[in-house]
């Protein structure tokens, strides 16, 4: 499993940039309606690699298991 998600990581679901503490940290200064749209917008960035991924993906079980985690990401980005 660990090396199906470093295969993952290195493949792109990386590429968003603003992660972890990082993007924690940039929240901290912003307002509550421009902190919800941000994170609503990272939910977005993380579904769009899940996007791109998918298609790439031969092992079912991964794909099925990141496929479910695309699907609530776009439920957290419009909400």
């Amino acid at each position: 499993a660990v090396a199906r998600a470093l295969t993952v990581r290195r493949r792109g679901a990386a590429a968003g940039g603003r992660v972890g503490p990082d993007f924690l940290a940039s929240l901290r200064h912003l307002p509550p309606g421009d902190r919800r749209r941000a994170v609503a917008a990272r939910h977005g960035e993380v579904a769009a690699v899940l996007r791109r991924l998918l298609p790439r993906l031969a092992d079912d079980r991964l794909h099925a298991a990141l496929s479910a985690l695309r699907s609530e990401h776009e439920a957290m980005a419009v909400g």
